[in-house]
């Protein structure tokens, strides 16, 4: 029988945060807010030299990439996990427990 153990939450005045890790944290914000606003002038800046003929072609190929990102992939990933889970359960060389488990998803 599959046995699942509840973790316990731990009160967040109780968790201690090494100096260390608080600063990874700050500078991996920092970094991330500095890269995206350098990404915004670089898109800018790109933006005023190109032609009206440029833009048009450039802006046909962001909605294409949008759409991808947004529609395409996430559908191909759903069917993929489908089949995935589908040949797990179905699969007699996959250990009992994982079928199990994925046998709650199909």
């Amino acid at each position: 029988m599959l046995s699942i153990q509840i973790p316990v939450k731990i009160p967040m005045e109780m968790v201690k945060i090494s100096i260390g890790r608080k600063c990874l944290q700050y500078i991996g914000a920092l970094l991330a807010i500095s890269l995206a606003i350098e990404g915004l002038l670089v898109a800018l800046t790109a933006s005023i030299k190109i032609n009206s003929q440029q833009k048009l072609t450039w802006a046909g190929k962001f909605i294409r990439s949008f759409l991808q990102d947004l529609l395409l992939n996430p559908l191909l990933l759903l069917v993929l996990d489908y089949i995935v889970v589908r040949h797990v359960v179905n699969n007699n060389k996959v250990p009992s427990k994982n079928s199990v488990v994925c046998s709650k998803f199909y």
